[in-house]
Order: structure tokens, then C-alpha cells, then sequence
């Protein structure tokens, strides 16, 4: 118990001030005819809402080729990379979307990262960071 309670306090400070309110995601019009949310990240889910062409979604997040958008009306839903290339941005301009791959990945700069739990009996809480100063 006790180090769910220290985990959790590490957590709250990590965190502290990105609360969901306080938090703004990027918008995207539909430039296509509709775009089609489905219940979940993958072609197996039924498409369970159709937002039309020039509505606003806020982009929630992203998992490998779906993302999480959310409707001016409060529909979530997970839409296809495929449709969201078709978005425009608030200025207009078509919706720029990056692929990670192994070039991107060799060329980051920096990492962070948190753990927690217990191994073999003993609490553990570890908070990493790495910093690359020069391409080797």
C-alpha cells in the first residue's frame, strides 16, 4: 500500500497542471464529405458516428494509424489516418501528419521516461532521463 501511495504522489507532481480542462488540443476541419468515428483504434470496430464536411474535431491522441478525435458535440471516436490526412487546419492549410520510423527514432535528441511497481518483493519507483549532445 505504501507504494501506491508514494507512486502516486510522484505521479501528481509529474503531472501537476496538465489537468484535461486546462489542456488544449489541436483542431482539424473535415474537408472530405464525412468522416467516420469508429468505437475503437481498428477496422474491427463498428463506425458508430459520421461527422460532415466542415465540423471541427479536437484531436485527442494518437495510436499507430488512429486517432482520437473528439466532436464540438462531445462524440469521441477513433478515425483513420487515412481520413485524417483529409482534415484541414484552423489556418486552412492541410492537417500535417508525421510517421515515426527508424530515421526519426536514430535522430531524437532526448527521452524521458517513469516506472513504478514491485520487483521481487521491493517497492520500486525510477524516473529516467537521457539527453544525446552530439549524432554518435
Amino acid at each position: 500500500m505504501r507504494h501506491l501511495l508514494i507512486l502516486g504522489l510522484v505521479l501528481q507532481m509529474f503531472f501537476a497542471g496538465t489537468s484535461e480542462a486546462a489542456r488544449k488540443y489541436k483542431m482539424a476541419t473535415v474537408a472530405d464529405p464525412y468522416m467516420e468515428m469508429h468505437t475503437g483504434p481498428g477496422r474491427g470496430y463498428p463506425i458508430y458516428y459520421v461527422v460532415e464536411r466542415d465540423d471541427s474535431v479536437a484531436i485527442i491522441k494518437r495510436r499507430t494509424d488512429w486517432f482520437l478525435v473528439r466532436t464540438e458535440r462531445g462524440k469521441e471516436g477513433w478515425v483513420h489516418v487515412n481520413q485524417m490526412t483529409q482534415t484541414l487546419q484552423a489556418n486552412g492549410e492541410q492537417l500535417e501528419i508525421y510517421d515515426m520510423n527508424l530515421d526519426n527514432f536514430s535522430k531524437r535528441r532526448w527521452e524521458l521516461g517513469a516506472m513504478g511497481g514491485v520487483f521481487d518483493g521491493a517497492d520500486l519507483i525510477s524516473v529516467y532521463g537521457a539527453r544525446a549532445f552530439s549524432k554518435n
